[in-house]
């Protein structure tokens, strides 16, 4: 299921910031995209929920 958001300039300019950081680290690859300066903003925003996922699990695993 696709939904069109819009994105503020603040959110535009954090997906910027994280295509940059990714281009940094060469071993981040997309099927999509070969470079993550070529990465659109879906990919961005669903690259950096994964890892909120991710590091939200670990933080509960270790309340637990």
């Amino acid at each position: 299921m696709l939904r069109h958001l819009e994105l503020s300039d603040y959110q535009l300019w954090m997906c910027k910031k994280i295509k940059e950081k990714l281009a940094e680290k060469h071993d981040y690859i997309n099927s999509a995209s070969r470079y993550p300066n070529e990465f659109e903003e879906r990919e961005v925003i669903s690259i950096a929920l994964s890892e909120m996922l991710m590091k939200l699990d670990v933080i509960d695993k270790k309340a637990n």
